[in-house]
């Protein structure tokens, strides 16, 4: 019950986990700024995933529902301006997602790389390093921004809302 409940939140920051294809980052982001401890105040609380009104998740100082998102070193948030950035380390690269704060709950963000206008805006934005697979095939692709250019990155096309969440209680 409780993986069902979870499975928006969870596949979007997990999403490049599953993908065939990712966009890694060298570094977590934004670039030296402070790891934070828990999930601010005002994000904690229940909410439902609007995409069907029935998935809830639970997001509390550490973690989000049932461990799947745990400020723990291999997962830190850090705030860059409006939004909180959830990084995840994955085999020594960092797959991001972003939340913006909303009135009434919150939105979640994450790169759309599968269409090659959205890689081409990427490519346009910072360098890219495109890593093969043992077959010689494209396995990730793997950026190393600058605070600007990751900046430059949040407020591009490339980056979509893939859900937003409304405060059920706090």
């Amino acid at each position: 019950m409780i993986a069902l409940k979870l499975k928006w939140f969870v596949l979007i920051l997990c999403l490049s986990l599953a993908s065939c294809m990712e966009l890694g980052f060298k570094d977590a982001m934004p670039l030296n700024e402070t790891d934070l401890k828990e999930f601010p105040a005002d994000l904690q609380g229940w909410y439902v995933a609007m995409t069907d009104g029935k998935d809830t998740i639970e997001v509390m100082a550490t973690r989000v529902s049932a461990d799947r998102f745990v400020l723990d070193g291999k997962n830190v948030m850090r705030k860059f301006g409006k939004y909180y950035v959830c990084n995840q380390n994955k085999l020594g690269r960092w797959n991001i997602a972003l939340i913006k704060p909303t009135c009434r709950g919150f939105s979640l963000y994450s790169f759309d790389i599968y269409e090659s206008k959205h890689r081409e805006i990427i490519r346009k934005l910072t360098n890219v390093m495109e890593i093969k697979d043992e077959d010689g095939g494209l396995d990730y692709l793997l950026i190393s921004p600058t605070n600007e250019e990751f900046g430059r990155l949040v407020k591009s096309k490339a980056f979509i809302k893939v859900e937003k969440f409304k405060r059920i209680t706090k």
